[in-house]
């Protein structure tokens, strides 16, 4: 019998932490910021305060379906009292994680549960979640069976790489582009060897991390406050969320070096046979050969030899309109909106979606 429980996530005991991660191994679709080992440290360093819970179906201990929400006020967006995925600054997918096993199960009785409380929460809102793909067929086949509906405010395409469509990506590129590659290729070496390499990270205090913390700082993200080095709270949630992927050999540092030194680097999430690309910094004294652009490039040419026979997949995070764009070959849909809980709430959230829609025709 499925049982849902809607428990404090910093409450929450060694084996049901233990119980999350499984189901994360076991998803139909990874995602490293629904993961524990990110929203953990989140809501410790980042978030503090807030009313989070683990939303979640489990079958004795085994959990079918989870995804950690907040308590949220009503909202431009959601205009009554609400769940809503939680997010901070640092988050780029949303969404529930779904076990391949049962969890389509799992996923209905969360929705159902959700429903008879809808005059607690109208919605559970979700930001940037998987719009194509075994997620979103889930969610689609959820809802349909407990009649929901689903209510979009924004979708676009995110840059993503699958390993083995990378084979022959030289050829590919645009002439400008593999034009920009030689030269910057050129530029760099002249200081010395370019080379590009993978280290997988067993925590968040290996010399790789430094490293990138010092570059990150150096650019615009530490004239701005930005970077993860700018506040004693990031830092600590950084730290800690790579320990606890790297605990697991979660999470990877890439690197593009003139001989011993280290010109560009990121920071990547693992989760299941997803791969994210998190975080990216360059050496600011290089910057007029575009090493941070270079690495990307490097990056992309390693990737079926590199992470290949571990990914599946990997995802930039990025903005719409990036730079990385023109250089990362693959795409995703990504869509935020919410799952309203009943009829009423439905017709609330098209009608704000309608009056958004109006204000911006007249202002256009």
């Amino acid at each position: 019998m499925i049982q849902v429980e809607f428990r404090p996530i910093l409450e929450l005991s060694a084996d049901e932490l233990a119980s999350w991660r499984s189901l994360e191994d076991r998803a139909i679709e990874g995602n490293a910021f629904m993961s524990a080992d990110f929203v953990v440290p989140a809501l410790k360093h980042l978030v503090a305060g807030r009313p989070a819970r683990i939303l979640v179906a489990r079958e004795r201990d085994r959990w079918l379906a989870a995804v950690p929400v907040e308590l949220r006020p009503a909202s431009v967006r959601v205009p009554f009292p609400h769940l809503r995925t939680v997010w901070c600054e640092h988050s780029y997918l949303g969404g529930p994680l779904v076990d391949r096993d049962g969890g389509g199960a799992g996923l209905e009785a969360l929705l159902r549960w959700l429903h008879t409380r809808r005059r607690l929460w109208g919605a559970l809102e979700l930001l940037q979640r998987p719009a194509d793909g075994p997620v979103d067929e889930a969610l689609r086949a959820a809802m349909d069976a407990v009649g929901l509906r689903w209510v979009e405010y924004m979708s676009w395409v995110r840059a993503t790489a699958v390993p083995e469509s990378t084979q022959g990506i030289l050829e590919r590129w645009s002439r400008n582009q593999r034009k920009k590659l030689k030269r910057s290729r050129t530029r760099l070496g002249e200081h010395g060897p370019l080379t590009f390499r993978t280290i997988w990270n067993g925590s968040g205090y290996e010399p790789s991390v430094d490293t990138f913390l010092e570059l990150e700082s150096m650019g615009w993200k530490g004239e701005q406050q930005s970077a993860m080095r700018s506040a004693v709270n990031r830092e600590a949630f950084f730290r800690e969320m790579l320990d606890n992927f790297g605990a697991r050999r979660n999470s990877y540092v890439s690197q593009l070096a003139i001989g011993d030194r280290v010109i560009a680097t990121s920071v990547n999430l693992v989760s299941g046979r997803e791969g994210y690309g998190f975080k990216l910094g360059w050496d600011m004294q290089f910057a007029e050969n575009s090493p941070g652009t270079t690495h990307e490039f490097e990056y992309i040419l390693a990737t079926r030899e590199q992470y290949a026979p571990r990914l599946d997949r990997i995802d930039a995070t990025s903005d719409p309109g990036s730079f990385v764009d023109a250089i990362w070959p693959d795409r995703r849909a990504i869509a935020s909106g919410a799952i309203a809980s009943g009829r009423t709430a439905a017709a609330a959230l098209l009608a704000m979606r309608k009056a958004r829609a109006l204000r911006k025709r007249m202002a256009a």
